[in-house]
């Protein structure tokens, strides 16, 4: 009787192991707060092709739509609008538009949460010369809850020129060269992101 007691409890012991180590992680959530329509201003967005070393410097708007609610942490604001000034190294004039894509956060911080760029399309038009496309993701963004995003240089670009007009525009940008992005941006109003 002893043993036959001790065996059932063993089991039962091992299946609760086995069901609590089954046991999926709960997943982070994040929600935002304060959304809704919101532009940001830069005077700092660098582009650099990692192939030829040539770079264009921006000042201009990026305007989101980060409506309130919480969920799983993708698209959590989207692109509504993109209007740069710019110019090159070589001091030509030159425009950017298209979209800077959605943000999905990765990892929430204290005031701050980490995440990424996807769907990234940027229309480069330099001089008036040439317009070339880049289009990928940003791997390496910081929106902090003050308003302030930054974006750093990816260690591993994944923004790439799939093609190019006016002889891959004045050599400065070719089809399949990588590029980085660098800039900060100051979004008024401010939303939150938050993450329990």
């Amino acid at each position: 009787m002893r043993k036959i007691f001790a065996g059932t409890l063993f089991a039962g012991i091992a299946a609760t192991a086995v069901a609590l180590g089954s046991s999926p992680a709960a997943a982070t959530t994040f929600t935002v707060t304060n959304g809704g329509d919101s532009t940001g201003t830069t005077s700092n967005l660098t582009l650099t092709d990692v192939d030829t070393g040539a770079r264009i410097m921006c000042h201009g708007t990026w305007s989101v739509d980060a409506p309130d609610g919480t969920g799983p942490g993708t698209d959590l604001f989207a692109t509504t609008g993109l209007a740069l000034s710019c110019t090159t190294a070589l001091n030509l004039t030159a425009s950017v538009s298209g979209t800077l894509g959605f943000f999905n956060a990765s990892w929430p911080g204290n005031g701050f949460t980490t995440g990424t760029l996807t769907g990234t399309d940027l229309v480069v038009n330099i001089a008036g010369a040439c317009t070339t496309r880049m289009r990928g993701e940003l791997d390496n963004v910081t929106y902090d809850n003050s308003g302030a995003l930054t974006i750093d240089t990816d260690a591993t670009p994944k923004l790439t020129i799939p093609t190019g007009t006016g002889s891959g525009c004045l050599g400065l940008f070719l089809a399949g060269d990588w590029i980085t992005a660098q800039a900060t941006f100051t979004f008024s109003p401010a939303f939150q992101i938050s993450s329990p």
